[in-house]
């Protein structure tokens, strides 16, 4: 029956995935497992995907459900196997879209915090479904946002996102600043 989900365990048998591997593949909050299935969700509407990592174990549960289930099942496995890949060093290139914002000029103007917002509100508004958004500042001194999507037009529209409001929090603390102005014969002193 359709209604009857699919469900298939990883890693197989008694291997077991390393928790830090699990941990980052989850992501911050479940993102990482949402943009996974998101993704075979675009591909197989109403295949319900679901999956669930769990730390006592260290193995996911993956299912689908629906005429495509079985599909969606190869699909999402397929997924969580290269997704891991990368997060152990067997694969070199991201399996996913993302992209790294350059944010030295906003922390030289000091509006990272305001960018990021309180508990992070401000970065939850820019962020769509699927996706995140992350500060990062490296050992070396370098400030970024690191951005990830389901598909290279959700991270350029975080991207765009982010920039413009950057662009609104520099642009109002530039109306508060006073205005420098000379002084000259026309104000009736001399320079």
């Amino acid at each position: 029956s359709h209604n009857k989900p699919l469900t298939a365990e990883w890693p197989t048998g008694t291997s077991q995935m390393a928790k830090t591997t699990m941990g980052r593949l989850i992501g911050i909050g479940g993102c990482g497992t949402r943009r996974l299935t998101s993704k075979v969700i675009n591909s197989f509407p109403n295949s319900k995907p679901f999956l669930r990592g769990d730390r006592d174990t260290n193995k996911f549960t993956l299912s689908a459900q629906g005429p495509n289930a079985s599909a969606a099942l190869g699909a999402l496995a397929r997924l969580v196997k290269d997704e891991v890949a990368w997060l152990e060093g067997r694969r070199r290139v991201c399996p996913h879209e993302h992209k790294s914002v350059d944010a030295t000029i906003w922390h030289s103007k000091n509006i990272i915090g305001i960018i990021i917002g309180a508990r992070g509100a401000g970065l939850k508004r820019l962020t769509e479904k699927g996706g995140f958004i992350l500060y990062k500042k490296s050992s070396s001194g370098e400030h970024s946002f690191f951005i990830e999507g389901l598909d290279r037009a959700m991270v350029s529209r975080m991207e765009q996102a982010l920039k413009a409001a950057a662009k609104r929090i520099i642009d109002a603390q530039d109306e508060h600043k006073p205005t420098k102005a000379t002084l000259g014969s026309a104000a009736g002193i001399s320079e």
